[in-house]
């Protein structure tokens, strides 16, 4: 796997009990159609169906006494935010 060309695919995903989950995997290349983001020395591909609920959403990396692990900060209105699960948990869309 080349530095240069590898990424992390965020993606969101139909399925999880409230109808969406997210899905996070570290990949070779991106795809031909997919939108891809670079921030912080990190690369991002998106695919298309992805895109239109993560548009404003922030991806952070926490690590604390309480929590590690990818948070995201989805700043859709309440009724879509509210569809889509993070590793089983609901996110809060307030």
């Amino acid at each position: 796997m080349s530095k240069e060309s590898a990424g992390l695919r965020v993606a969101v995903l139909p399925g999880g009990c409230s109808g969406f989950r997210y899905s996070l995997n570290i990949e070779e290349q991106p795809a031909a159609d997919d939108v891809v983001i670079e921030s912080a020395g990190v690369r991002l591909f998106v695919d298309e169906f992805s895109s239109q609920y993560l548009n404003g959403t922030v991806i952070d990396y926490k690590s604390n006494f309480q929590e590690s692990g990818f948070a995201f900060e989805n700043r859709m209105p309440p009724a879509v935010a509210a569809a889509i699960v993070v590793h089983g948990l609901s996110v809060d869309p307030s």
